[in-house]
């Protein structure tokens, strides 16, 4: 577990190293402290909002880590070189992430991150959408562990956060990891986790 936390702090120290984020076209690092467990309503226009009776802070137990890229030019790829396909979408920006959990399941995922700023006000709303894979029991999981169907899921996440400065962000954080019902609805619990975390772009 030493072992563990060590490598991860060396790789979070050497990401956030500018000599080493821009030629990895890396465009932010974020972190910060994520609480599992928590159940989300099922039914529209809701479901997407956690249950409050399911956040506990005895469950402030993940630490989670995302690397943003910068959106990619691809336009030398398309019959007509002045457009780019990413522009078509919006230009998200690729991440990849990890959600450590130190007592229950883990998951990383891979997705796009579409930023939406609120007008001047500094504040942004991100929707994410992508894959993940986890750690957990895909059938057989006794509780508080759980029954996930699949090892890869479908993933989605939102940040609403506030801009403080050009490099420095504070953002209300969630990310959902299910297979949706393809390895069977009965092991669809899947991984919800809910926190706030800090960015820094360079």
């Amino acid at each position: 577990m030493l072992a563990s936390k060590a490598l991860l702090t060396t790789a979070i120290c050497l990401l956030a190293s500018p000599a080493f984020a821009g030629p990895m076209g890396i465009s932010e690092i974020r972190g910060g402290a994520m609480i599992d467990d928590v159940e989300l309503y099922s039914t529209a226009p809701i479901w997407a909002v956690p249950r409050l009776e399911t956040i506990h802070l005895e469950n402030l137990d993940t630490m989670s880590f995302d690397v943003l890229f910068d959106s990619p030019d691809l336009s030398s790829v398309v019959a007509k070189p002045d457009i780019g396909w990413f522009n078509w979408l919006l230009d998200p920006r690729p991440l990849v992430g990890v959600d450590v959990n130190f007592k229950h399941e883990s998951m990383a995922h891979v997705a796009l991150n579409w930023h939406v700023p609120v007008g001047d006000t500094g504040i942004f709303i991100e929707p994410e959408l992508g894959a993940a894979i986890h750690n957990g029991a895909l059938s057989g999981a006794v509780a508080p562990m759980r029954n996930l169907g699949c090892r890869a899921l479908f993933y989605w996440g939102v940040n609403i956060g506030y801009q403080i400065n050009d490099n420095w962000s504070i953002m209300a954080t969630e990310h959902h990891g299910s297979q949706d019902g393809l390895c069977g609805w009965t092991l669809n619990q899947g991984l919800n986790y809910e926190g706030i975390r800090v960015g820094f772009k360079f």
